[in-house]
């Protein structure tokens, strides 16, 4: 137990100490609680950020969730290795390499489109078809029958994409894929004439 002057001492040198892992850490790795003495949080950022990865593991998985969380995401890597963000994104990626379809990861929309203000966003894939350059955008949440909130504002963001690319696609190559179209169409059509813009 430390006594509250020696705390504020420490605190003073610009360092707390760590409830969880035991350990004296510079004030800056500490998020804010003004509930506590020193009015930083108990435990460091990195304790803080573990402990919440495991509890929300936990909660979603149940107690054997390191067995199951493993299976789960194991699901997600292609051929290669590579993880993806949907099994869908990752079949899609497996078709390509089965088929020899040279491809890349997408380049941000900001490279492609002047106005674009968020860096973050960028297209699933970029594929060479016959020599020509593509860019490939999977909306896997589409759903315009849902009202859940989530939903909707995924339908949003996705429109302006869609409108973005009606807008430049005399200047560059898109192909747009939904989850219908998985479940009606093969892979070949839709990297065809037929499913480019």
């Amino acid at each position: 137990m430390f006594t509250k002057k020696f705390v504020r001492e420490m605190y003073g040198l610009g360092i707390k100490f760590c409830g969880k892992c035991k350990k004296w850490k510079a004030i800056r790795l500490f998020r804010n609680n003004f509930n506590d003495m020193t009015q930083l949080h108990r435990w460091c950022e990195e304790c803080e950020k573990e402990y919440l990865h495991v509890y929300n593991l936990r909660k979603k998985y149940g107690e054997n969730f390191k067995k199951l969380y493993f299976r789960d995401k194991e699901r997600l890597f292609d051929l290669k290795g590579v993880k993806w963000d949907s099994i869908d994104e990752k079949n899609i990626t497996n078709w390509m390499i089965k088929n020899k379809v040279a491809y890349g990861k997408g380049p941000p929309y900001k490279k492609l489109f002047s106005e674009e203000r968020d860096k973050r966003r960028k297209f699933d894939w970029i594929v060479w078809i016959n020599g020509e350059k593509y860019y490939v955008e999977y909306f896997g949440l589409w759903d315009i029958t849902s009202t859940y909130p989530p939903h909707l504002k995924y339908l949003k963001k996705a429109k302006k994409k869609i409108k973005k690319m009606f807008m430049h696609k005399d200047n560059y190559n898109f192909v747009i894929i939904f989850p219908i179209d998985l479940q009606t169409k093969k892979l070949e059509e839709i990297f065809s004439s037929q499913g480019r813009l």
